[in-house]
């Protein structure tokens, strides 16, 4: 019997429907359990309860798909550990799933058409863009950009939490462009994760890592105390 594990608690502080959660696929049984937001302690409770839930050990894992970003440090830190820890001690196989890809993915679902953009890591004035255009489950583009940048993706809709910065926003308003919130969902990183996985095979374990929008703040400060030192 296939065991597959997802893991999703990429943007715990996202509002919207859906959110932090955990998937388990047992044969033909798929079992979802919350994770309660911002509470990356319930992380490997969740884990537990959905196993039990889905009547098999931790032990006859077969693959593991976490969403790995962009998204919150901390989190996007403990889902991919927690999935390298699983897979280190069960022998499953790993695969890491672009957060924006899933998102595009369930707003395709949802009934969105033509260009989108998946908006996350909103800080300051700027976010995370990912680009995706009908029928492409791909990313065209992926950077950090601000409003003045906005314009030049040519989307019709935004796909951003409540962070998305104001000026953002305001170019989406004048231009027309819908801006609706995404759908974070652990089943569908099961199911991506799945495709993924028979598309391109297993990402090794050791090379598995998060998606980061930025440089973390603390090797930002350590090149500041040490300018001609690499960290």
């Amino acid at each position: 019997m296939l065991v597959t594990l997802a893991i999703e608690t990429s943007n715990p502080s996202a509002e919207g429907p859906g959110g932090p959660g955990v998937a388990v696929r047992a044969g033909a049984t798929i079992v979802v359990e919350p994770v309660g937001r911002g509470r990356e302690d319930d992380l490997m409770p969740a884990i537990d309860r959905a196993f039990r839930r889905a009547g098999c050990l931790p032990s006859a894992l077969n693959l593991i798909a976490v969403s790995s970003g962009p998204g919150g440090f901390t989190a996007l830190r403990v889902g991919v550990t927690v999935a390298k820890t699983l897979a280190y001690a069960s022998g499953a196989q790993c695969v890491g799933v672009p957060t924006s890809a899933v998102l595009a993915e369930r707003a395709r679902r949802d009934g969105v058409h033509g260009r989108l953009a998946v908006m996350l890591a909103s800080k300051g004035e700027t976010a995370y863009a990912s680009v995706f255009d009908e029928g492409d489950a791909h990313a065209r583009a992926a950077r950090l950009i601000d409003a003045t940048q906005l314009e030049a993706l040519g989307v019709g809709t935004v796909i951003a939490d409540q962070f998305l910065p104001g000026s953002m926003r305001t170019v989406c308003e004048r231009m027309g462009i819908a801006v609706a919130l995404p759908h974070f969902d652990a089943a569908d990183v099961l199911a991506f994760g799945a495709s993924l996985h028979t598309a391109n095979g297993a990402t090794p374990v050791d090379e598995l890592a998060p998606i980061y929008a930025r440089e973390p703040e603390a090797v930002t400060k350590w090149r500041q105390l040490h300018p001609d030192q690499a960290p």
